[in-house]
């Protein structure tokens, strides 16, 4: 429900796309997906490769892609690699 929540108040806000590093079985129950478009900040392990995922909050939008930019506290290699 907290997830559901939180998914509700930025559709709200107008986000139209929400990015995840995540277990795709946890997250795949919620509609998630794994990411092709929008590559993450820092390669990921081959064994991660499915728990990069989305969900498009707002269909009506063009899917994203490029690479994602994080604030610089998100921006340590330790936070992406095994």
């Amino acid at each position: 429900m907290l997830i559901r929540a939180g998914l509700e108040c930025m559709r709200d806000a107008g986000v139209n796309r929400v990015l995840v590093l995540g277990d795709p079985a946890y997250y795949g129950r919620l509609g998630f997906r794994m990411e092709t478009g929008v590559m993450p900040p820092f390669a990921l392990p081959d064994a991660w490769r499915q728990a990069w995922q989305s969900l498009a909050i707002d269909d009506d939008r063009a899917k994203p892609r490029g690479r994602l930019i994080l604030p610089a506290p998100w921006l340590r290699p330790s936070l992406w690699a095994p």
